[in-house]
């Protein structure tokens, strides 16, 4: 198999980009992997490309009903997660003037209240030896244009 055989691992946000990339890596070298994303064409067409033994569950990060079902599901389906990668995410590019209330708090459900819960709910499975890895980008160092909410959700996490 490869160096990931016997190994199961969950990433949120696996449809595209680090997460897809990701994903195929980790099942290329034998992992079982489950990724999730919030829109079932995507997440469909993700897992078909991925092929194998890959399990994909649309879960959307900011709702806690989608997370509570998505840590059913990943103890049903694997029991102990030996890594979970916390990727999904997503921004909003919008001048400050024009970034309304409901913007902001869609990106901090994603970005913030996700990630934590995710964890939260997926850490009683954590395998001993296990390891969690979260995305996080350089948008509140570098001070990208039209990303200031995003860039307040950014820097250093790391789980316990």
């Amino acid at each position: 198999m490869g160096d990931y055989a016997g190994k199961n691992v969950v990433i949120t946000g696996g449809t595209s980009g680090l997460g897809f990339t990701t994903a195929r890596l980790l099942a290329d070298g034998g992992a079982r992997v489950l990724i999730t994303g919030r829109d079932l064409d995507r997440l469909g067409a993700a897992r078909e490309r991925l092929g194998g033994d890959v399990v994909a569950v649309r879960s959307d990060a900011a709702s806690s009903a989608d997370v509570d079902a998505l840590a059913d599901r990943v103890k049903a389906e694997f029991g102990t997660v030996d890594a979970l990668f916390v990727n999904a995410g997503v921004t909003r590019n919008l001048p400050f003037e024009q970034m309304t209330a409901d913007v902001y708090e869609e990106l901090f459900a994603v970005n913030a209240k996700g990630p934590y819960f995710t964890v939260q709910r997926l850490a009683p499975m954590l395998a001993e030896g296990s390891g969690v890895v979260f995305t996080t980008s350089v948008a509140n160092v570098i001070g990208l244009p039209l990303s200031s909410v995003y860039a307040a959700q950014q820097g250093p996490r790391c789980a316990r």
